[in-house]
């Protein structure tokens, strides 16, 4: 990957951007690089993307960590 542009906010201080909804993590999402890795806890990186209680009032977008082989 080359380097590229990411926001100061993003890496800058102690207030980084959060998200509460889908929508304003894929605005997030757009101001980095499509090829920027993700990477939570352990591992080689990767998230898995879950949504809990579909067509329950509490349903809920949960990322977890990749489990390893």
């Amino acid at each position: 990957m080359k380097k590229q542009e990411i926001p100061e906010k993003f890496y800058k201080g102690d207030d980084h951007p959060t998200a509460y909804t889908s929508g304003e993590l894929k605005r997030l999402l757009d101001e980095l690089p499509d090829d920027f890795p993700i990477n939570q806890g352990y591992g080689d990186g990767g998230v898995v993307v879950v949504v809990y209680n579909y067509k329950h009032d509490d349903a809920h977008i949960q990322f977890e960590e990749v489990e390893e082989d």
